[in-house]
């Protein structure tokens, strides 16, 4: 995850220019601050699309890079604070 995106585990990866919401839970005591942003779906990797002889590692995982493409402040500095480590204040 960044704060331009991320790469979701999926074994049903959706096809590049889908338009998704993500929506990651923040704080379960208070599901109004949750971290929302719509996204786009720039590249998917199913599990058949990598060469089998090729080493696992090398394959990749099956999943889809996700760019975010409206984020409020609000949810940017949500984002923030979990890429740092920290919670939101």
């Amino acid at each position: 995850m960044s704060q331009s995106g991320l790469f979701l585990l999926s074994s049903a990866p959706l096809p590049p220019g889908t338009r998704v919401k993500v929506a990651i839970p923040v704080d379960t005591a208070a599901p109004a601050r949750d971290f929302v942003a719509d996204a786009e779906v720039v590249w998917a990797r199913g599990s058949g699309d990598a060469e089998e002889a090729a080493p696992a590692a090398d394959r990749g995982a099956s999943g889809l890079a996700l760019r975010f493409l409206e984020i409020t402040a609000e949810a940017l500095d949500l984002l923030r604070a979990l890429l740092q480590g920290g919670r939101p204040a």
